[in-house]
């Protein structure tokens, strides 16, 4: 059985997998048993239940009341994105307003309830928004979340340059051109005057 869904260009195989390594690029999720893969994009899965759900192309969304969010199909190449309602680091296709380059994974679009980012917000207090030095990041770092890696590409410390793990600070400003994610353990090395 081969169907050939709207958020790919290829055709998918269905067939039983069983890699530990594999995940949905429509939920993020783990695949494992049966799921739909591409032969053409050998890191490209998805559930059968992801295949087969049509996505709207449009969505209007509680967490950004301003604009609707256009469902993002023509510019999917692999690369991880933090999600903006949820603050994790996620792949696959989003939902995102081009404008203010705010992108969210389709499971948060898929949710209406902000809990979570409510839980998230609740744990940030009003010093929990850090301003750097001029000579280390422009904006205020307003994003702390538990780094996980979901893709191939593994993202370094802006400070240190190692690989992220654990708690990491993050500048998630939607208009903010430079991906700046610090270690919290590196944050409180940083100098406030060279």
């Amino acid at each position: 059985m081969n169907i050939k869904p709207f958020l790919h260009e290829h055709y998918l195989l269905f067939d039983c997998y069983h890699n530990e390594e594999a995940r949905c690029d429509q939920c993020n999720q783990q695949i494992d048993g049966w799921a739909y893969s591409c032969e053409s994009c050998p890191k490209f899965w998805l559930h059968s239940s992801c295949a087969e759900e049509q996505l709207p192309s449009q969505i209007s969304h509680p967490f950004h009341t301003q604009h609707l969010l256009t469902l993002s199909t023509d510019d999917f190449d692999g690369v991880d994105f933090i999600c903006h309602k949820c603050f994790s680091l996620s792949r696959g296709h989003r939902y995102r307003r081009t404008n203010c380059n705010l992108k969210v994974d389709v499971s948060c679009a898929a949710s209406a309830n902000d809990a979570t980012l409510e839980k998230l917000e609740s744990k940030r207090s009003d010093d929990s928004s850090f301003e750097f030095p001029n000579f280390v990041h422009e904006h205020r770092l307003t994003g702390i979340f538990n780094y996980r890696k979901v893709g191939k590409k593994h993202y370094n410390c802006s400070w240190c340059e190692k690989h992220l793990s654990g708690m990491t600070y993050g500048c998630l400003l939607f208009l903010c051109s430079k991906q700046f994610y610090i270690h919290e353990s590196c944050f409180i090395k940083i100098p406030t005057k060279i």
